[in-house]
Formats: C-alpha cells, sequence, structure tokens
C-alpha cells in the first residue's frame, strides 16, 4: 500500500528475485518471500525485519508511507502499499 492505496499484487511463486522499487523503498521478490532492501529512512527497521515469508507477516516504512503484507497462503500472495 502506498499513501493508502493498494499499488501491488504479486504471485511470489512466480518471482525469482525481482527488485520493484516504491517511492523511495526497494523491495527483493523471491519465491520464499519479500524483503526490503533499500530505504532511505535513518533507522532502517524495514531492512532489518528481513524477509516476510508467512500469511499476516506484515512490515511497514513508516518514514516512506509503504507497508508490505502476505494476505496468501504460503507467500503466495504479497500485498504492497504505501499510505
Amino acid at each position: 500500500y502506498f499513501e493508502g492505496e493498494l499499488v501491488k499484487t504479486v504471485k511470489l511463486q512466480e518471482c525469482d528475485g525481482e527488485e520493484l522499487t516504491f517511492g523511495n523503498c526497494t523491495l527483493l521478490f523471491e519465491k520464499d518471500g519479500v524483503s526490503f532492501v533499500e530505504s532511505s529512512c535513518e533507522d532502517s527497521l524495514c531492512i532489518k525485519r528481513g524477509k516476510l515469508k508467512n500469511k499476516g507477516d506484515t512490515m511497514a516504512c513508516v518514514p516512506e508511507k509503504t507497508v508490505a503484507v502476505i494476505k496468501g497462503e504460503k507467500a503466495d500472495d504479497f500485498h504492497i502499499s504505501t499510505y
């Protein structure tokens, strides 16, 4: 989600190391999960969080207004949005 709007839904089982940038955040999409790999925020908590792998896993980069959520079973449906 970005600024409260859903901006992308990804099927992780179809990903193989793809990087996508949303605002000032870059996320790495792999078959087994997704992780923040770059952000312009000072504390980098989103990067330190590690990989989101399971349904319900959520991470936000608050300064960059970006939220990543695993919605489906076995990390098969990932939503990225900003608020």
